[in-house]
């Protein structure tokens, strides 16, 4: 049956646009479904990609939604609809050219009716295709739209100077002053980085990143269809994430939006490990993560060779393991490359995911060994690990051991403190018998007092207040530990199962001694009457 084209008209600062074609295509020729249910938008969707007439099909988003797909001029190639890349339907534009049945097999009115949700399954050439749509009823008609809007439409807004932050009523105490300085403030840090150019950074600021604050990795998944900590939602360019602020997640945004246009798929060992390199992940700093990749890497935990293609990655993913792999090597990888090189490399291993699901370890070995500078794989390898010979001087974040020449700074029941140019000692000791464990918590912050900090909840459940303590070291006799209570993040790390040291811990006179690079503490050292110790 041939589709009636009509041209589509937008009033401008209203909410609800009217598209007079498909609309008089719903009312001439379905039957048998209520407007208000979605249903016939869907279908009408379809029935529009499949005529390859993806201009109209937009149009059956909502105004919304268009404008965060468009925000910052992401572009994905050979993808026809960004606004719902998410979809395997729209990867596989050309398996849904000829549907032989309806595509939706069910659907749910939600909120009394002003939503919908709608289950899209097909197979098609023996592969299942699906994917849960929203619609949102406005007037008499209904129209795609995000689940994150469903979802968080009463929701708190918080505005920062980057962020604009739809806040769970579970988790609006964990947003302060503080918290979203240091959001901005990694914003900018990156942007310098990756070389954003002014002009985006003022657009960045004017439309905002949206961030969906969420209360837990439950609600991430009603989102999104996947159980996480947070992800950056392609199509939108919007983050869910139950952690805030998501450092990697940003990143994945930011590479983006430097790239402007690029395939959707990257290899992910690429594409994750520059997401380690910078913004760490799951609640973990990127030094933290860039230290135990080393590890990882040299006692053969993970194996580099098995992580290089799509589906090797793939199928470790859910091993946390992986990521710091990926980070150290992509550390590796910039440090040889620079950031220009990296990137073009980066866009060299993107592609259609058929593409770079086929490409075999051996490809990309050769692949990254010739633009590495090397003649061969074994060679490359040989330079990884010069790399990682000098990491440990150069970047490593905790060491155990303390500073015979620092200088003390601070002597508090039980605890000294003293410094070098580089590094920040912390000897901790108990009276015999007494178990050596305790937190030293640091650099108050004014504002911070009366707030609240995830981080600081979680270690301790509620039991002890939160005070404004940006810093605390947490040990024990097995490791120690630096952690922010402004970004909620593990900084630097020590594990004596991991490193034995017999620097570390001295069982006979109950003393533990750890250091930790001074650059990670934002050049702020324990002070008298500033400090307060407590257990773990």
């Amino acid at each position: 049956m041939k589709l009636v084209h009509k041209q589509v008209y937008w009033t401008l600062g209203l909410t609800i646009g009217l598209v007079l074609g498909v609309q008089c295509r719903i009312a001439a020729e379905v039957k048998g479904a209520q407007p208000k249910s979605g249903l016939p938008t869907v279908n009408t969707y379809f029935e529009l990609l499949s005529a390859g007439d993806f201009e109209l099909a937009a149009d059956l988003w909502t105004p919304e939604a268009l404008e965060r797909s468009s925000r910052f001029g992401i572009h994905f190639t050979g993808i026809p609809l960004k606004v719902d890349c998410v979809s395997p339907i729209m990867r596989n534009v050309d398996l849904v050219k000829d549907l032989s049945v309806p595509p939706v097999r069910g659907y749910q009115d939600l909120d009394g009716g002003k939503w919908t949700s709608l289950e899209f399954f097909q197979v098609v050439n023996g592969e299942e295709l699906k994917h849960t749509y929203y619609a949102q009823h406005r007037g008499d008609w209904a129209w795609l739209a995000y689940p994150q809007d469903f979802y968080a439409a009463n929701w708190k807004l918080v505005e920062s100077r980057y962020f604009r932050i739809h806040v769970h009523p579970d988790v609006e105490t964990y947003l302060n002053d503080a918290t979203l300085a240091e959001a901005d403030r990694f914003v900018e840090a990156m942007a310098d980085t990756l070389v954003i150019s002014k002009t985006m950074r003022a657009e960045m600021a004017a439309r905002k990143i949206e961030y969906f604050y969420c209360p837990s990795d439950t609600m991430v998944e009603l989102i999104t269809g996947h159980r996480s900590k947070g992800t950056l939602d392609l199509a939108s360019n919007d983050i869910i994430s139950s952690t805030f602020p998501h450092y990697h997640e940003l990143l994945h945004l930011l590479v983006n939006i430097r790239l402007q246009n690029l395939p959707l798929y990257t290899m992910p060992i690429l594409r994750e490990g520059i997401a380690v390199r910078y913004g760490g992940r799951a609640g973990r700093g990127h030094g933290a993560l860039m230290d135990l990749g080393q590890f990882l890497y040299r006692d053969t935990l993970v194996q580099l060779d098995s992580v290089l293609t799509m589906k090797g990655f793939e199928a470790q993913a859910g091993a946390d393991i992986v990521y710091p792999v990926a980070g150290i090597f992509v550390g590796f990888m910039l440090d040889k490359l620079g950031l220009e090189a990296y990137l073009k490399l980066y866009l060299e291993f993107s592609g259609p995911f058929l593409t770079l699901d086929s490409m075999t370890t051996e490809l990309v070995q050769a692949k990254l060994a010739t633009a590495l500078g090397y003649t061969s794989w074994p060679e490359l390898i040989a330079g990884f690990d010069s790399y990682l010979t000098a990491y440990t001087g150069l970047h490593v974040t905790a060491l155990p051991g303390g500073l015979p020449k620092g200088k003390e700074r601070l002597r508090h029941t039980g605890v000294v403190v003293s410094d070098d140019k580089e590094w920040l000692a912390f000897e901790f000791s108990w009276p015999t018998g007494e178990k050596p464990e305790a937190n030293l918590l640091f650099g108050p912050i004014p504002g911070l007092m009366g707030k609240s900090s995830a981080l600081f909840d979680e270690q301790y459940g509620g039991s002890i207040p939160f005070e404004g303590y940006r810093w605390g070291v947490r040990l024990d006799r097995n490791e120690a530990g630096l952690y922010d209570y402004v970004t909620n993040q593990l900084i630097a790390k020590y594990i004596w199962g991991i490193t034995p040291s017999d620097q570390y811990f001295d069982s006979q006179n109950n003393i533990a001694r750890i250091k930790i690079r001074k650059s990670l503490l934002d050049k702020q050292i324990p002070k008298a009457n500033e400090v307060k110790l407590l257990p773990l």
